[in-house]
């Protein structure tokens, strides 16, 4: 098993490559970046791709450091994307094999198939080099960590997923109302 994902992440790791060279979304947040470093206003054109930037300032200025590299980077982004998707991948084991240490197996198999299910879509995140799998993972440690009474890391995590994109923040309703 250890070999088996051993051999996909170091694929992953191959295919990145070529992908990084292309920027994707990512060259549209290095151009926010960019703005941001030489006092531009991030959200005017002209935009890379033909397309605006429409993240938060936050995100812009976290990637200012890295505009000279930006393929490095795109490259770094890609890596952390997958550590993003083995974080959830934990936090959706641990869910599921909660009520029962018998449910592991079927916790797995329902894990894998979802991953199969969604494997069009990540291909196409990765391609476009987004942030989807990104925002999943700081979706659902929120979520994880609230549900553990750790609300500090569970605040922090959805502030920092919302500091990227607010979508993360149609995690609040469902906090109030829990409360």
């Amino acid at each position: 098993e250890r070999i088996a994902l051993l051999v996909v992440i170091l694929g992953l790791l191959v295919w990145f490559i070529p992908l990084s060279k292309a920027g994707g979304d990512f060259k549209i947040y290095m151009e926010a970046a960019a703005k941001l470093a030489m006092s531009q206003d991030p959200y005017a054109p002209p935009f890379a791709n033909g397309l605006g930037y429409s993240y938060g300032l936050i995100f812009a200025a976290i990637l200012v450091p890295f505009v000279q590299f930006p393929e490095v980077t795109a490259y770094l982004w890609l890596v952390l994307q997958v550590a993003c998707l083995a974080r959830s991948w934990g936090v959706m084991e641990k869910w599921l094999t909660k009520s029962s240490p018998d449910s592991k197996r079927i916790a797995r198999l329902a894990l894998i198939l979802s991953m199969i299910w969604v494997s069009r879509f990540l291909v196409y995140n990765f391609r476009m080099v987004q942030v989807t799998p990104f925002l999943l993972w700081v979706t659902l440690e929120a979520w994880y960590q609230a549900n553990n009474e750790r609300g500090r890391w569970a605040y922090g995590a959805l502030a920092f997923g919302m500091a990227t994109k607010i979508l993360p923040i149609l995690l609040l309703p469902g906090w109030i109302a829990k409360a």
